[in-house]
């Protein structure tokens, strides 16, 4: 089933296209006797063919795609083969082990933690509140980075733009799911640090959550986003403040060191039991206690404020998410201002979201793309 609205939207993305592995131009063709969920191929001349698969052109760099085909798809990775589209794999170096863990970090928990989405309005709300009805005109065209299972990009769609949803992970198609009836969205299975896409794409790009999960951390991400915006267009970023990141020390962290070597099934069943403590042990004391008013102050002094709203899955989904990816970077406000200075960029602002126990726990970063003199 086409859940990905690729045929609806072909005709406008497939200029935006390029591969991402050598930048060359793509052109489409429909498959010979293949699966039913094989539904074409992006061709570059050079490279060879990127599936579309359940309406989602995958778009990944050559390693990434024969390691996601080989996981996922072996059906369509032995019609590749039998084409000798992986004649000249190179051996996988660090960072791109990195990025692998982090594809299918993301992708198991993405596809676990994907039934209640309901649950993400505040936390969209939360993340997203520098982007306005005009950054999503029906004129504009607007890439969400790092999409996940769709959680964001559902909320933002209601309004009149074009939509590309982008996810290195196989998420991508719980939120091609998600969005099977939004038929201003499309999705593409790729890496940002390789983006398939022509420069200057882009009205709006906003990125939550994400940046601060790839190697080497904002500084590439940021430039490649800004790459891909037009001029005048508008960034937003979601990151993590500078109680997080691997290079902390705290009790948390080391634990995270420790849990992030298990397998991913081991980490859904901590993440629960986490969650439940959460709940039994902070979140519903805190509740009773803010009803009354004399000991308010008392329950604002318990910890996990972001996640005081939350149900029990959608708390286990963070704790995942805190303990399973591979990497993570956290920021403080001179590192922020010190990548602002490094662009070309107008009217660009960083924001504080602080807890009454964490000042500057995250960041808004966002701003304009300036135009060329």
């Amino acid at each position: 089933m086409n859940n990905g609205h690729w045929e609806k939207n072909r005709d406008w993305l497939l200029p935006l296209l390029v591969c991402p592995d050598c930048g060359d131009r793509l052109g489409y063709v429909h498959p010979q006797a293949a699966p039913a969920h094989l539904e074409g191929y992006l061709l570059c001349n050079h490279c060879g063919e990127f599936p579309v698969i359940t309406g989602i052109p995958r778009l990944l760099p050559e390693k990434y795609l024969h390691v996601y085909l080989a996981k996922y798809y072996p059906d369509i990775l032995e019609i590749l083969n039998s084409k000798k589209r992986f004649k000249h794999l190179a051996k996988i170096d660090k960072d791109e082990e990195i990025v692998i863990r982090t594809m299918f970090s993301f992708g198991y928990q993405w596809n676990t933690f994907n039934e209640d989405h309901m649950v993400w309005g505040k936390e969209y709300e939360r993340c997203m509140s520098p982007l306005k009805p005009e950054h999503f005109s029906s004129d504009k065209i607007v890439a969400d980075i790092g999409c996940g299972m769709g959680r964001m990009i559902y909320r933002a769609s209601q309004e009149k733009a074009r939509f590309v949803g982008i996810d290195l992970s196989n998420a991508i198609e719980s939120a091609s799911q998600l969005c099977k009836n939004k038929g201003n969205v499309i999705f593409i299975q790729a890496d940002i640090l390789n983006p398939p896409f022509k420069e200057r794409s882009f009205d709006t790009i906003y990125s939550v959550g994400v940046l601060h999960h790839l190697p080497g951390g904002i500084s590439k991400g940021i430039t490649i986003l800004i790459k891909l915006l037009k001029d005048s267009g508008f960034l937003h970023t979601w990151l993590y403040g500078n109680q997080r990141g691997d290079d902390k020390i705290s009790f948390g962290i080391i634990l995270r060191k420790l849990i992030k070597k298990f397998p991913l099934r081991l980490i859904y069943i901590f993440a629960y039991v986490h969650a439940l403590c959460v709940l039994l042990l902070i979140n519903y004391p805190a509740l009773l206690l803010s009803k009354i008013s004399v000991l308010k102050v008392v329950a604002s002094k318990f910890p996990f404020h972001s996640w005081r709203t939350m149900n029990l899955k959608a708390i286990a989904c963070n704790v995942f998410d805190y303990y399973a990816t591979p990497i993570e970077f956290g920021y403080d406000k001179n590192l922020l201002e010190l990548e602002i200075s490094k662009h070309h960029l107008i009217d660009w602002k960083l924001e504080a979201l602080s807890t009454p126990l964490r000042r500057n726990e995250s960041w808004y970063l966002y701003g304009r793309k300036s135009n060329p003199t």
